[in-house]
């Protein structure tokens, strides 16, 4: 299997634990963390912004939904979160898992406008839900699959193709979609574990490290 090469690029930040990214237009990374923050690293710079969520919650996914909203993955509440200016202003309940002891852990948003999430487990679950409601509700689960990959804690758009990482086995999947489910096409290891959170910007991946920082490296287009 190939290796991806990575770096350490922005160092590890006192009381923050990143667990999932994503990027806007610019170039900008977003980057949540256990403790309910959110961060933003605009290009060109070498230290995150870093703002708290109102309510607290354990964020572990974030991205950005074909309306331009940015949304959280609460965990324990199990609920995607519309955050605006440092605050909840949308949310929606998630599906329980299929199994009690399985969590909520990463989280993208396809161009076709749905979301998918991963479930963290021996063999995570994907599960896709339908483009978000305006207002408060429920998520409108269509799809879900198993896959052979354990712990998938980050997920990531790269084109059509869907990224899973896994933090334990340190692995990273490229996916494609055949019409009803992901199908594996690629994988690379990852040099570190407790990666959480992936997303490719430009030329770069960009893995946040749960026990602190974010890694980065070339990306084989």
């Amino acid at each position: 299997m190939k290796k991806l090469q990575l770096r350490p690029w922005i160092p590890r930040h006192k009381r923050f634990e990143p667990s999932g990214l994503t990027a806007t237009a610019d170039g900008t990374v977003l980057v949540v963390g256990d403790e309910g923050q959110l961060g933003r690293l605009a290009p060109g710079d070498r230290a995150l912004s870093l703002e708290k969520v109102r309510p607290r919650g354990d964020l572990e996914g974030v991205t950005i939904d074909a309306a331009g909203r940015v949304l959280v993955l609460a965990e324990r509440r199990s609920e995607l979160w519309h955050v605006d200016a440092g605050r909840r202003v949308q949310a929606w309940a998630l599906p329980p898992p299929e199994a009690k002891r399985d969590t909520y852990e990463g989280l993208t948003a396809r161009p076709d406008g749905h979301l998918v999430l991963s479930t963290q487990a021996k063999r995570s679950a994907l599960r896709i839900v339908a483009p978000l409601t305006d207002g408060a509700g429920r998520t409108q689960l269509v799809a879900e699959q198993r896959l052979d990959i354990p712990d998938v804690a980050g997920l990531a758009m790269d084109g059509d193709h869907l990224l899973a990482l896994s933090d334990k086995a340190c692995r990273l999947v490229r996916l494609r979609w055949d019409g009803a489910t992901y199908v594996p096409v690629d994988a690379w290891k990852t040099p570190e574990r407790d990666l959480e959170g992936v997303v490719v910007v430009g030329p770069h991946i960009v893995l946040a490290q749960d026990s602190g920082g974010l890694w980065r490296g070339p990306w084989p287009q």
